[in-house]
């Protein structure tokens, strides 16, 4: 899901797509490194796809001063979006959260142009969801851990999720520094 509850940055910056699997960006100008990977495609999530002129490394700005370097973002000059993969930004350690108190403190007409967009979205998709089996009712949990032996960022990533009936009901995932 994209909208402009999920804006980053302004108008101009970035989109949290919650569906993407790659960051694209549409201004040559803002990458900090670059390289160009010739005749090559991508398919976007509205099921049309656009050329990728190149890839190369992006500096995101987020809230509270802080920055993200994305790494290999797709330069797609005919796209008018920048689009940043929620899923990415997760596994880099970032959260997002939507600040519906602002909307509610002082609304405005662009606030009720988003409420508007997502109502229409869930009235879409109010088929899809959470779906729990009726029996056996089971909780279920899983949990894994990546020790990043293979990077010299002496990171090592967790995570857990707990399901019942086969819907998942409490997930984390952290990114943390190994100790000796």
């Amino acid at each position: 899901m994209i909208s402009e509850v999920n804006l980053v940055d302004g108008s101009e910056g970035w989109w949290v797509d919650t569906g993407a699997s790659c960051q694209v960006y549409y201004d040559r100008a803002m990458f900090k490194s670059y390289s160009n990977v010739g005749d090559k495609m991508v398919l976007l999530d509205d099921t049309h796809s656009t050329i990728v002129a190149g890839s190369g490394k992006v500096e995101l700005n987020l809230t509270h001063r802080k920055t993200v370097i994305l790494k290999d973002v797709l330069h797609t000059p005919e796209t008018r979006k920048n689009l940043v993969s929620s899923y990415l930004l997760n596994k880099a350690g970032f959260t997002q959260t939507i600040g519906a108190n602002l909307f509610t403190s002082k609304p405005g007409n662009e606030h009720w142009r988003a409420l508007e967009r997502v109502m229409h979205y869930l009235k879409r998709t109010m088929n899809l969801g959470l779906h729990y089996g009726k029996f056996p009712a089971v909780l279920e949990g899983y949990s894994d851990a990546n020790w990043n032996t293979l990077f010299d960022d002496s990171k090592a990533t967790s995570g857990y999720i707990f399901s019942i009936a086969g819907g998942g009901i409490s997930w984390k995932s952290k990114k943390q520094t190994i100790l000796a």
